[in-house]
């Protein structure tokens, strides 16, 4: 995500969820800046950033061909307000026509897993 797009303040952004048997509905543990493929990710670092009232998401996520090549970048919905009540995670429903859905995970151990594509 984008926090605080076209601030002195923007910058992209990881935002770590945590789902396990006391959040089953998940959690928002904070943020950290983005890092990239190139970079080691750190996850165990348990000194997350925290969002603030009057700050601002921008979701985007990357398409890639059906050949895993990478094709462009897109945003998604409407620019996010964070308000007085922090960040909570829920279920959306969405139209799925033409949809294609696929996670990648990282553990502790910066060990990553792909789920199965679904397609609707």
């Amino acid at each position: 995500a984008i926090l605080n797009a076209d601030t002195d303040d923007e910058e992209d952004i990881d935002i770590y969820v945590r789902w396990n048997s006391e959040n089953e509905n998940g959690v928002v543990l904070g943020y950290s800046k983005y890092k990239s493929e190139e970079e080691t990710l750190t996850v165990a670092n348990k000194f997350f950033k925290q969002f603030e009232a009057g700050d601002t998401l921008d979701f985007y996520c990357d398409y890639y061909k059906n050949n895993g090549d990478f094709d462009d970048t897109y945003f998604v919905g409407d620019t996010l307000m964070v308000d007085d009540d922090g960040l909570t995670v829920s279920y959306e429903e969405m139209d799925p026509e033409g949809v294609e859905i696929g996670f990648k995970l990282v553990d502790k151990y910066m060990n990553e897993y792909w789920t199965e594509v679904l397609e609707y």
